[in-house]
C-alpha cells in the first residue's frame, strides 16, 4: 500500500462517521489503548496509536505499522426545566462511532514518518422540536476531522522529538425553531425551522512532542498542540414553514458566516515500570478553551442578524491515570480521568451540554498473531448533575432556560493494528 493510497483511505473513512463526547467538544480518547488507560498517551510507546497524541513516539516503533479502529459512544442526556414542574426532555438516542487510523514507518536510526486521521473535536445533539429550548437549539453537530502527517527523530540516545502538521476540516450543522414575521395577522406566532449547515475552510496547526526515556523504568512525555482558526463563509440557511403559512419574500433561504477557534493545549506525563510486566502512568492535559472568546453566527437576509453560539469559556486542566499489566500475549488495562467543564453556568447552551466529569476505564490488548494486535476498551463516563439558575439564554416561553442537566455516557473502543518489522 502506498502512502498516497493510505492518505485517501484515511480521509474518506474519517469523513464518513460521527463523533464522541468529551470536555467542551473534545473527544475523551481517540484510540482503544488510550481509552482503556484513562486517556494516558503522551509518554506511551510501542503502539502506532500513541502518535495521535505525541508524534515523538514514532521513534520508538520499528518497521511499518498500521492501525484502524473506532470508539462507539452511547450518550444518555436529560434536561429538566425548573420553572415547569415535571417538564423533562431526554435527548434522542444516538450511537456515534468516530474512527482513528494511523500509518507509520520507522527506520533503525529512529527516524520515523507517519500519517494519522482522527476526530478529536466533536459534539452532536438532538433534543427534538417540542422541548423548552427549541428556540435556542433543537439539533446541532460540530465535527472536526484532523489529518496529521508527522515526522520524528532521535535527538540523543534517550530523547526523541516529533513534529506534526494538523490539517483540520470542520463541519457545522445547527437547527432551531424560529417565529415568523407573517404578512397576515392570523399567522402571528407561526413557528418554523431554521437549518444551518456548512463546511469550514481548511485550518492548519502544528503539534510538537518530546519523549525522554532515560532507562527501562521511567519515561517522560511533553506535547504542545497549537490553536487553529476555522472560518465558515457562505454557509447555507434553509427555513422550513408549515404548509398553511405563506412566507414573506426572502424568508426561505439565506446564508451565514462564523468562525471557531480550536484551542491550543499541553500534555505532560510520566510512566513508571517498577517491574517488567507492570506500567504505571499519569498525565496532565491543559486546554486553553479561553481562545473561544465568543462565537458569533451572522445570518444574511432578509434582515442581517447575529446569534451568539458560545462565549466566555475558560481554560481547564484534566488529570489522567492508567495502569497496564502484561501477562504473556495479553495486556490488562485500567484507568480513570477527571475533567472539568470549560463552560460557565450562565453560558451553558444545550448545543454543547457539558459538566465536570469522571471516567472509569478498563481495557485489554491481545496479540492475535505475530505482528497482529487487538485492543478493546470500555469507559463509563459520569457527569456531575448540573443545575443552572442564571442562564443567559431564553426558553421558548421567553424565560431563562434554567434547569438541571443529567448526563452520562458509555464508550466502547476497538482497534486493530499490524506491524511489518
Amino acid at each position: 500500500m502506498t502512502m498516497l493510497k493510505a492518505l485517501k483511505i484515511l480521509i474518506l473513512l474519517a469523513l464518513s462517521v460521527g463523533a464522541s463526547y468529551g470536555g467542551g467538544f473534545e473527544a475523551l480518547s481517540v484510540s482503544a489503548r488510550g481509552a482503556g488507560m484513562g486517556g494516558v498517551m503522551a509518554m506511551v510507546t510501542g503502539s502506532p496509536t500513541s502518535a495521535y497524541v505525541n508524534p515523538a513516539s514514532l521513534s520508538y516503533l520499528r518497521g511499518t505499522q498500521f492501525s484502524i479502529g473506532m470508539t462507539v459512544t452511547l450518550p444518555n442526556f436529560r434536561f429538566t426545566e425548573d420553572s415547569v414542574a415535571g417538564t423533562s426532555t431526554k435527548m434522542q438516542t444516538q450511537v456515534l462511532f468516530p474512527p482513528n487510523l494511523c500509518l507509520t514507518h520507522t527506520f533503525a536510526s529512529g527516524l520515523g514518518f507517519g500519517i494519522a486521521a482522527t476526530i478529536p473535536y466533536s459534539s452532536k445533539t438532538d433534543w427534538g422540536v417540542e422541548w423548552a429550548g427549541r428556540r435556542v437549539i433543537d439539533a446541532s453537530e460540530l465535527r472536526g476531522v484532523v489529518v496529521t502527517p508527522m515526522v520524528s527523530f532521535q535527538a540523543t540516545r534517550s530523547v526523541s522529538i516529533g513534529v506534526g502538521l494538523n490539517i483540520t476540516s470542520f463541519r457545522f450543522v445547527r437547527s432551531a425553531q424560529v417565529v415568523a414575521a407573517p404578512q397576515v395577522p392570523e399567522a402571528v406566532g407561526v413557528e418554523g425551522t431554521e437549518r444551518m449547515q456548512g463546511d469550514g475552510e481548511t485550518a492548519y496547526g502544528v503539534q510538537v512532542g518530546m519523549l525522554f526515556v532515560p532507562d527501562e523504568v521511567f519515561s517522560f512525555g511533553f506535547v504542545y498542540k497549537s490553536r487553529s482558526a476555522v472560518t465558515f463563509e457562505d454557509g447555507e440557511v434553509i427555513y422550513e414553514w408549515p404548509a398553511t403559512f405563506v412566507p414573506a419574500a426572502g424568508t426561505t433561504t439565506s446564508t451565514f458566516a462564523t468562525s471557531l477557534m480550536m484551542p491550543d493545549k499541553i500534555h505532560a506525563g510520566v510512566s513508571f515500570r517498577p517491574i517488567a510486566p507492570l506500567l504505571l502512568m499519569g498525565e496532565l492535559e491543559y486546554v486553553r478553551w479561553s481562545s473561544i472568546d465568543k462565537q458569533i453566527i451572522t445570518v444574511g437576509k432578509p434582515v442581517t442578524s447575529e446569534i451568539v453560539a458560545q462565549q466566555d469559556w475558560k481554560d481547564v486542566l484534566a488529570v489522567h491515570a492508567g495502569v497496564e499489566l502484561n501477562v504473556g500475549d495479553v495486556a490488562l488495562r485500567a484507568g480513570f480521568l477527571l475533567d472539568r467543564s470549560p463552560i460557565s453556568d450562565a453560558q451553558l447552551r444545550p448545543s454543547i451540554p457539558d459538566a465536570d466529569r469522571t471516567a472509569y476505564t478498563t481495557g485489554i490488548g491481545y496479540e492475535i498473531g505475530e505482528g497482529l494486535m487487538l485492543d478493546v476498551a470500555l469507559q463509563f463516563v459520569n457527569y456531575n448533575d448540573r443545575t443552572i439558575t442564571n442562564s443567559a439564554v431564553a426558553s421558548a416561553a421567553g424565560r431563562p432556560l434554567n434547569g438541571t442537566y443529567q448526563m452520562s455516557a458509555t464508550v466502547v473502543g476497538l482497534d486493530v493494528s499490524y506491524s511489518w518489522k
